[in-house]
């Protein structure tokens, strides 16, 4: 994974350890990548705490950002 690609994840692109890329820098629509565990665990703790995502479907992707840019 680029760091680009980390900068546009928003939460409804992360399913358990399945990560999904939108426009990965390959070309392609898109692309999955799969992480450990351990990593997907601390993600989810992570986006829980921050409150990520809750409330802003109406407010657009950029707003829901897992990783602020």
């Amino acid at each position: 994974m680029r760091i680009g690609e980390v900068l546009k994840l928003i939460p409804k692109d992360i399913e358990d350890r399945k990560l999904t890329l939108r426009t990965p820098k390959s070309g392609k629509e898109r692309e999955i990548v799969f992480i450990s565990q351990k990593i997907a665990d601390r993600l989810k703790e992570y986006i829980t705490r921050k409150g990520i995502g809750v409330g802003n479907s109406l407010r657009g992707a950029k707003d829901s950002r897992v990783v602020p840019a």
